[in-house]
């Protein structure tokens, strides 16, 4: 086994990887449990795989399903924001738009999917994707019943999101979740987490990105 792999599945017994992607890890009370999270960043090539994507059925910002089917034969990066977020969602969706351009010339989607999609129609989305310049062709924004959604975010990507509670909440603040990236490869399982939120581990998403595309699978 190569020793990439062996740190890698070290690291997810040390840190307990499976409830704290669920829930989200952090350091101080539930908001930071639920907006936190922790990034295994794997690297380019390695050949580990986490876990398999579960069946979905979600919206596009052009309207149209987009289920796990749809997706495969290519690999996406998939992050979870809202468009009314003033925490990290900014910097994510500035990052996924650096993918974007850094990504062309390979088949790699991105995926952002929405954590408040009551709010967040299609067609408020459609607006907010091209505030960021996204080409529907190779980055998708979707939305869906709420409970599906946090069941996908947080079971299928393992990735922390929680509604904050029913005291009034400004706007902006209304959800808390993680900023890590999931990379997917083309067969639909998550292949690594990466940080959104410094440049080393947009850096090393967008080279695993890159090997995924090019990656001969059977």
């Amino acid at each position: 086994m190569e020793k990439s792999t062996i740190r890698l599945r070290t690291s997810l017994l040390a840190l307990g990887l499976g409830a704290c992607l669920v829930a989200g890890c952090g350091e101080d009370g539930p908001v930071a449990r639920a907006g936190g999270g922790v990034s295994v960043a794997a690297d380019a090539e390695d050949p580990i795989v986490f876990a398999d994507v579960p069946d979905f059925g979600l919206t596009s910002q052009l309207g149209e399903p987009v289920t796990r089917e749809s997706l495969l034969g290519r690999p996406y990066a998939v992050a979870a924001v809202f468009t009314t977020c003033v925490g990290p969602c900014p910097r994510i969706s500035s990052e996924m738009k650096r993918l974007q351009a850094e990504l062309k010339g390979t088949d790699a989607l991105l995926v952002s999917i929405s954590v408040d999609p009551e709010a967040d129609s299609p067609e408020v989305l459609r607006k907010y994707a091209e505030g960021f310049g996204a080409d529907p062709e190779r980055w998708l924004f979707l939305t869906g019943e709420e409970e599906l959604v946090y069941e996908l975010v947080r079971e299928g990507f393992k990735i922390g999101v929680a509604r904050a509670g029913e005291e009034e909440v400004r706007v902006g603040f209304q959800v808390t979740h993680g900023t890590q990236i999931a990379a997917v490869d083309k067969r639909g399982r998550i292949r690594g987490w990466y940080d959104s939120q410094t440049d080393e581990g947009v850096g090393r998403l967008k080279e695993r990105m890159r090997f995924l595309a090019t990656e001969d699978l059977p």
